[in-house]
This record gives structure tokens, C-alpha cells and sequence, in this order.
């Protein structure tokens, strides 16, 4: 992962000693580490049903985003990849390659925002598309954070 930092001094940055708190502060940065900071156990997503907006023209999503975890999540982006033919993201911020994505900024524990995903459409293929999203994880207790890609999504 570009950018990710792995000085262990940034697990939590008042430890002196082995208590529960700092060991399970490292614990979380390590696992975060090991298995490339997995969105699925820190990010919950509700996506509502695709419809059409008659006052713009254009179809929209509604995305409900929670951080599930106990870490903050900073610097956040959500990804749409693979996006069905004919489908375009009308109100993202940017795209990397094929894949538009819109900036939301940052997530405190367990906070939810709302995402609002505008498309426009030609043809009839349906909207399908593969959320990744990336940002920083600052665990539980420090203040720096190590960048990283959440990867995957789970969605509900």
C-alpha cells in the first residue's frame, strides 16, 4: 500500500507499559496493517434503491455510511468501480482511471453520514457497480494516522 505507515509508535501515544488499553490500541494498528485495512469490519453500507429525480433528470442514490468501528476514519473517498455500461456518476469529485469517486471526508466512531450518488443514464442495462473505499485510519487513541486503502465493502 502506497503510503502506509508502520511505525509502532503510533499505536497509542501515552503508553508507557502493558496495560489492556495500549496493547489492544496496537493490536487494532496491527491487524489494520495485516489484513490491508478491510472496510468490511469498519464500514457499514445501506444503499437505498435507485430512482429517478423528475426535477433534475438525473438518478440518484442515497447512501447511508457508518463507521462501525472504534477507530476514526479520515480522508475518506468512495470508489465506484465497474460501473454498469451506460451509467455515468454525474456529482463525483474526480476518477481515477475508469472509476469516478466522490470525497466524504472523515467518520468519528461509530458516526454515519449520508452520500448522495447522481447518474446519468443511456440505454437500459441496470445500475451495478463495485464500492471500494479508500482513507486513513487513526486508531482509537492516537493522532497520527497511517494512510491506507479500506478495500471491499459491506453493504446492506
Amino acid at each position: 500500500m502506497v503510503g502506509q505507515d508502520f511505525n509502532a509508535d503510533r499505536c497509542y501515544p501515552n503508553c508507557n507499559g502493558f496495560s489492556p488499553l495500549c496493547l489492544q490500541s496496537c493490536l487494532q494498528t496491527i491487524d489494520c496493517i495485516s489484513r490491508g485495512c478491510s472496510v468490511n469490519n469498519r464500514i457499514k453500507i445501506n444503499a437505498g434503491t435507485i430512482a429517478l429525480n423528475r426535477t433534475t433528470g438525473r438518478w440518484q442514490q442515497t447512501l447511508k455510511l457508518t463507521n462501525i468501528s472504534c477507530d476514526r476514519l479520515e480522508s475518506l473517498v468512495f470508489n465506484l468501480q465497474s460501473v454498469a455500461s451506460g451509467w455515468r456518476l454525474t456529482n463525483g469529485d474526480n476518477q481515477a482511471g475508469n472509476a469516478p469517486f466522490k470525497n466524504f471526508g472523515a467518520l468519528d466512531s461509530t458516526a454515519t453520514t449520508t452520500l448522495v450518488l447522481q447518474f446519468e443514464r443511456t440505454g437500459t442495462t441496470p445500475l451495478s457497480y463495485s464500492p471500494v473505499i479508500g482513507g486513513s485510519v487513526v486508531p482509537a487513541g492516537t493522532v497520527a494516522s497511517p494512510a491506507g486503502t479500506l478495500k471491499g465493502a459491506q453493504i446492506q
